[in-house]
């Protein structure tokens, strides 16, 4: 058995079951809070393997005890002679074990930081929190996540934060797997539909160059009576309030998606504002884009105000459609659909309900 492995291994069974903080082998000051006790093998002969024993649960109910074979001050490996791995030896089959602890006390410190030093050069051998980790640092700091702006706009906790209830929560941690994609100085549309399709769990298609109205600043108008008023024509001027953008932003189609999933990353959802966060940061907030969610057909069924079977009941605007007939075959197939702007475009306005999480389009076909 591979002696890093077998650490790793006590070192998680410790850290889900003793009940009490544990610190990696010889990285603390309280040696009563390491998980594994070392101890090396005083023998004259070579061992096959890296471990000649392993105790989970001692006889004193104190730490683990693993005996290691390929490093100690004493044997035919250590640097001490031999004289002394005879005497310790000799020692112990007479019931006096007093020196062979002394020389395992410094060898549980030789060990400790040999496991320290392999843990530190492989992440896979790192049994505490995932971001907590030197290689996680340093992969947040290549894609950015360890801004100060990265930081403000992922890792707000509320006071009452659980781990497992709060999973609705995206913290920056979260994004580790993600950094090739952040790094890139052009970042893809395709990149953003795998973050999303990883993180969140749902099909998502991205369309590019979804144009849209951009609205003019009074002060950026073409006005007749004035020398700065952008009237010259071919080259400032322009007729009306409004320009189009035939590439300012993107949609990205979501879906379908279960009714609950559906409701959860609408903007009255408990998850819209991890989706919304993770979209900007991935574009840098510099294009507009809307989500155009899809619930899945078998769950959109008839509702009415106040009869609904939902805990929330329909909700106008989100949750609600309104149908003139029963819907034919062909566009229950499609679902309902709700669309929603998640940001307007940076060089302007798109009108009065530009980039509120309140602007929603629906249909009930589809179509």
């Amino acid at each position: 058995m591979n002696f890093y492995q077998t650490v790793k291994l006590v070192e998680y069974l410790a850290r889900r079951t003793s009940g009490r903080p544990v610190e990696t082998p010889g990285s603390g000051e309280d040696p009563e809070l390491e998980p594994v006790r070392f101890q090396s093998h005083a023998s004259l002969g070579f061992s096959p393997s890296d471990m000649s024993r392993i105790d989970l649960k001692p006889v004193d109910n104190g730490l683990p005890v693993m005996r290691v074979d390929f490093l100690g001050l004493a044997g035919v490996r250590g640097p001490l002679p031999l004289f002394y791995t005879q005497l310790i030896r000799d020692r112990v089959r007479l019931g006096d074990t007093g020196l062979r602890d002394f020389i395992d006390m410094l060898n549980h410190r030789l060990v400790s930081l040999l496991w320290r030093l392999k843990q530190k050069h492989r992440p896979t051998l790192h049994t505490g929190p995932t971001h907590e980790h030197d290689f996680s640092r340093y992969l947040m700091a290549l894609s950015g996540l360890y801004t100060d702006t990265a930081q403000e706009a992922f890792n707000h906790y509320p006071d009452n934060y659980d781990p497992e209830g709060d999973d609705h929560l995206l913290l920056s941690q979260d994004l580790i797997g993600y950094a090739g994609l952040f790094w890139a100085h052009d970042r893809s549309m395709r990149g953003l539909e795998r973050i999303l399709e990883h993180q969140f769990g749902f099909h998502v298609h991205g369309l590019q160059c979804q144009g849209h109205w951009i609205y003019l600043e009074p002060e950026a108008r073409t006005a007749l009576s004035t020398t700065m008023g952008h009237n010259a024509l071919g080259v400032t001027a322009i007729a009306g309030r409004r320009v189009w953008d035939a590439q300012a932003g993107f949609r990205l189609d979501i879906g379908p998606l279960d009714w609950d999933v559906f409701v959860d990353f609408l903007p009255i959802g408990r998850r819209w504002d991890a989706l919304l966060k993770l979209v900007r940061y991935y574009t840098r907030n510099a294009f507009s884009f809307t989500f155009r969610l899809a619930v899945d057909p078998g769950q959109v069924h008839r509702r009415r105000p106040g009869l609904s079977t939902q805990p929330a009941g329909p909700r106008l605007g989100w949750t609600s459609w309104l149908t003139t007939r029963p819907l034919r075959s062909k566009e229950a197939r499609a679902g309902a659909v709700v669309t929603v702007t998640g940001r307007s475009h940076p060089l302007g306005e798109q009108g009065p309900a530009a980039g509120d999480a309140g602007d929603a389009t629906q249909m009930a076909d589809g179509a």
